[in-house]
């Protein structure tokens, strides 16, 4: 288990940050994670045990691929701000989060889950330790297929009423791919999303 208020920018682990007040929780997280290695990476696992703690940690370190995140903590709300956080202000539209909680109704976090891009949302007593293993590793996959994806186009993809703005910064990203370096099928996907693109910006300008 790490505490270090900043992490070193290295590839070779997947850098996983729990979120929770209870320290019986982190203990228990770091037995159930022990071993685990996901596309040949082990799990690096941070703790910090409140909101402002969280936010500052997430802040300095946007390196971060995964965070188990407790619902309630000092307020009943404090998981959802951190998230709120991570997303609108941060706009770290890439790490991972897994919302934890120890009330049953979760169901009713459909539409914040949606807005803010959650992985998944666990009962903590209902969850077995493969169950959570498995939730991690998805989460972690999930990742990994987002970190090849241009932040402009994730943004677009969760943006509620996409602009002509979000659009612009798509068109630039995929015209800074080196086309002489994409194969045929690549080079014909790549005309076909900009002209798709073209025609997007014509239908918001009306």
């Amino acid at each position: 288990m790490e505490n270090n208020s900043t992490i070193a920018p290295e590839t070779t682990t997947w850098h996983i940050l729990v979120v929770d007040d209870d320290r019986d929780v982190h203990a228990l997280t770091n037995i159930v994670l022990e071993n685990i290695q996901v596309y040949n990476k082990k799990l690096t696992i941070y703790s910090v045990y409140s909101e402002k703690d969280a936010c500052e940690f997430i802040q300095n370190n946007p390196q971060i691929n995964l965070i188990l995140l407790d619902m309630i903590m000092e307020d009943d709300d404090s998981g959802l701000n951190v998230a709120k956080y991570i997303r609108s202000e941060l706009k770290n539209l890439k790490v991972r989060i897994i919302l934890r909680s120890g009330n049953s109704d979760i169901d009713s976090l459909n539409d914040f889950v949606h807005k803010f891009d959650i992985s998944d949302c666990k009962i903590k007593n209902e969850l077995s330790a493969k169950q959570f293993r498995n939730s991690i590793i998805a989460a972690i996959e999930e990742y990994d297929d987002l970190s090849e994806i241009p932040t402009e186009i994730i943004a677009f993809d969760t943006a509620e009423n996409p602009s002509i703005k979000h659009i612009e910064s798509i068109e630039k990203s995929l015209k800074r791919l080196e086309v002489s370096e994409l194969k045929e099928d690549q080079r014909y996907d790549l005309e076909t999303a900009l002209e798709s693109l073209n025609q997007l910006k014509g239908i918001i300008d009306k």
